[in-house]
């Protein structure tokens, strides 16, 4: 308010409304500015690339993807047999493929607030039978022996 200074040709209201627009812009900038770079996003030759160059995988990190993989679709067919194909849709087209709700909810024929809905409650079932599926032992696979070894 210490910036504001009245005029009676223009309003409150704008002066408010461009300081709100302001402000979000800039807090947009920020967030851009320091967003993450992951190394395997950048191409060869970059320097961001050519920095990081001599560091090897982390041998842990990499072995355990094919198992985390797995546990993620156990997770989404778990939850999937539990909603309907167009919920399933809905929510994946908003959260995974970064579709607006309101040209998810037109393509799908149904209400904005419905496709908002199915958005959020199939994410917090993700969230839940993904917590259920932590806390159970983890399932081993049979080893296969092969013979004349």
């Amino acid at each position: 308010m210490r910036t504001y200074r009245y005029d009676p040709g223009k309003t409150f209201r704008g002066w408010l409304r461009r300081l709100c627009q302001s402000r979000a812009i800039d807090l947009l900038r920020k967030k851009k500015a320091n967003a993450v770079e992951w190394l395997e996003d950048q191409p060869t030759g970059t320097p961001l690339g050519d920095a990081y160059a001599g560091i090897e995988v982390d041998e842990i990190a990499a072995s355990q993807r094919p198992v985390l993989l797995r546990q993620a679709q156990e997770v989404q067919d778990a939850v999937r047999q539990r909603v309907s194909e167009r919920t399933w849709q809905v929510f994946w087209n908003i959260a995974i493929l970064g579709q607006s709700v309101r040209d998810t909810s037109a393509a799908a024929g149904i209400s904005y607030y419905a496709a908002f809905a199915a958005e959020k409650r199939v994410g917090r079932m993700l969230r839940e039978e993904g917590r259920r599926h932590l806390a159970q032992p983890p399932k081993l696979e049979p080893e296969v022996r092969r013979t004349g070894e």
